[in-house]
């Protein structure tokens, strides 16, 4: 067990500092929380975004539920939007946010600076020190 969390090195007598499995989880779970921040930004307003941002087609959609259409009309009234321009507003946010596939592959493609194994022993460390309890 490396320094069993005392913040000492390991009898090694370098002195050096020896990383509790705590600290760096809170490191990765703060990176983490912050890189979940970043990717859940407003997209950007329609009046905001200049004309070639503003390229659009349109979209026909069949088959839409009377209530479904109600529901949405009175949301894009309160909004004081018209439904085209609720529906418009709506399509670009569920565009901006990732879908949760998507956010795993972001999340699992990157390199987080800390090896599998480490994070591993980590855990297998923390869960010894609670089984000992």
């Amino acid at each position: 067990m490396r320094g069993a969390g005392t913040g000492h090195g390991g009898g090694d007598g370098d002195g050096a500092r020896v990383e509790h499995p705590f600290e760096r989880l809170r490191s990765i779970r703060e990176s983490t929380e912050d890189w979940c921040m970043h990717t859940a930004t407003a997209p950007p307003r329609l009046e905001d975004m200049t004309d070639e941002e503003r390229e659009t087609k349109p979209v026909h959609i069949r088959d839409v539920p009377v209530d479904v259409i109600e529901v949405l009309q009175r949301r894009a009234g309160r909004a004081g939007m018209s439904l085209t321009s609720y529906l418009r507003h709506t399509f670009a946010e569920m565009a901006a946010r990732p879908t949760m596939e998507e956010w795993v592959e972001r999340a699992t493609d990157r390199s987080w600076g800390v090896r599998r194994e480490a994070i591993l022993d980590a855990v297998r460390e923390i869960r010894a020190g609670v089984d000992e309890k």
